[in-house]
């Protein structure tokens, strides 16, 4: 861990501990909406906003400003959320308000912005696996330590099996007489809500958090039944995927949908070819975008991001998976394509 990084992580606690105001920005995923959880109770009874971005876009266009500048916010908080250095700059001038940002998704590690993101300043991926760690460890925002587990299991999903951090989220599971399959569980109810692209049910989900936990989450009706609906959708989309290239360590496919199971589908590709590294390019319909997702339990793709956004794609990720929102579908897959294959034969 760097100077660098205990700065501004300190800097981003000090303005959160000091705001009177708080407007939250966060993810739909079950990281963020554990790490809004973790943030509402941290400011406990001061007023706080919380705004969750249009789902499947990561731009300040996807964020409501007008509402963030009614409420004249003393700090805006965006969390989760793999906004650009650049756009976080002009969020603060936007809404007249300052900005920190508690992050663990690939950025750069700006010093003049309140930027609290371990993977931009250095770390890895397996050191911070998700923004509730970041905020239990370099943020000390309180400890609902279920919440953290949630957010831990949301992002790293079966690839926990293998993960160093498994043995305290087992622990914590039992210290909250949970068990690993229940936060598991918990975390495929919590992102129903942003697969099935209903805001309602996210600002249902961060409350019943902040009042009850992840015991609350399990216990929610609403949620089991909007499971099902999805797991049928998901069955029914892998059986119609479609292999479009097989370089043997690089498969490409394609799939078209109703909603945005992009990384579910994408999970599970990456699950069953465990030593390659897949690509699946997704229509969802309901969105209506288009999406190029890359993850690979073996390899990291880090280099390969950072190049794509040295090369103005529109992507987000992290270690060992990102996005990129589709302009050009045929350039844009061969470009990403060619640089994941001079990327394997270099490693």
């Amino acid at each position: 861990m760097t100077i660098r990084l205990l700065s501004n992580c300190r800097r981003v606690a000090e303005e959160l501990a000091r705001a009177g105001r708080v407007v939250v920005i966060h993810h739909w995923d079950a990281d963020g909406l554990a790490s809004a959880a973790i943030t509402a109770r941290h400011l406990k009874s001061r007023s706080a906003l919380f705004s969750v971005p249009r789902v499947g876009y990561y731009s300040l266009s996807a964020i409501d400003i007008n509402a963030i500048k009614r409420f004249r916010p003393d700090l805006t908080l965006v969390v989760d959320y793999g906004l650009p250095a650049s756009e976080v700059r002009e969020l603060s001038r936007a809404v007249n308000s300052t900005v920190g940002v508690v992050d663990h998704h690939v950025n750069e590690c700006a010093d003049d912005i309140l930027f609290c993101n371990p993977l931009a300043c250095g770390s890895s991926e397996e050191e911070y696996p998700s923004t509730t760690w970041v905020l239990k460890n370099l943020i000390n925002a309180g400890s609902p330590d279920d919440m953290v587990s949630l957010g831990i299991v949301g992002d790293l999903g079966k690839v926990l099996e293998d993960h160093p951090l498994k043995d305290w989220v087992d622990a914590t599971a039992r210290k909250y007489g949970l068990t690993l399959q229940d936060l598991v569980r918990a975390s495929e109810l919590v992102d129903t809500c942003y697969r099935l692209v209903d805001y309602e049910c996210m600002e249902a989900v961060r409350n019943t958090l902040i009042e009850g936990g992840v015991a609350g989450i399990l216990q929610s009706e609403l949620l089991k039944s909007k499971l099902v609906a999805l797991r049928s959708e998901v069955e029914e989309a892998i059986g119609k995927l479609e292999l479009l290239r097989d370089y043997g360590i690089l498969k490409v496919f394609k799939l078209r949908t109703r909603s945005y199971i992009t990384s579910l589908v994408g999970r599970e590709l990456a699950h069953m070819y465990w030593d390659s590294v897949v690509v699946l390019v997704h229509h969802v319909e309901k969105l209506g975008l288009e999406y190029i997702y890359v993850r690979s339990r073996k390899f990291s793709l880090r280099g390969v991001l950072e190049r794509l956004k040295a090369e103005g794609l529109r992507v987000g990720g992290k270690d060992k998976v990102f996005v990129v929102t589709v302009r050009n579908e045929v350039s844009e897959l061969d470009r990403l394509v060619s640089s994941l294959l001079q990327y394997l034969r270099l490693g």
